[in-house]
């Protein structure tokens, strides 16, 4: 017999992060509930690193029967290295059933450790001028 093919979505609380900040949630949603648990690995790549730029919750998603989600969470490191922004991408691999729909889910991370030192001039006023007098 045949599976049936489920339409998958995946969605994060935000597009971005920043190093240092808290978790960010990925959620992956199936079109219909299934009478069986379904596991769903994913690879990662991107140019963010696992265990060097962030941690993440679990590296399959268990969708128990019967319900349609399941979230792992993504936590930034703050390195204090100073780095260009990275990409996080996260791809659902395929399994028994057929997969279609949205099943990749890019997140960028963001390191804002290259600010630097703003210098200005203070005037006898309370006032704040970049450019000096």
């Amino acid at each position: 017999m045949q599976q049936p093919t489920i339409e998958i979505s995946m969605v994060a609380t935000d597009s971005s992060i920043e190093e240092g900040d808290p978790v960010i949630n990925v959620v992956t949603t199936l079109s219909q509930k299934l009478n069986e648990d379904l596991t769903l690995e994913f690879e990662l790549g991107g140019t963010a690193e696992v265990e060097v730029d962030y941690t993440i919750s679990s590296k399959e998603y268990v969708i128990p029967a019967g319900e349609t989600e399941a979230k792992i969470t993504i936590a930034p490191f703050k390195d204090g290295d100073i780095e260009e922004e990275e990409e996080i991408t996260i791809t659902v691999s395929s399994n028994a059933y057929g997969l279609s729909g949205d099943n990749k889910l890019t997140i960028a991370l963001s390191d804002f450790d290259h600010l630097g030192l703003m210098v200005g001039y203070y005037s006898g006023k309370s006032t704040y001028d970049p450019f000096g007098p």
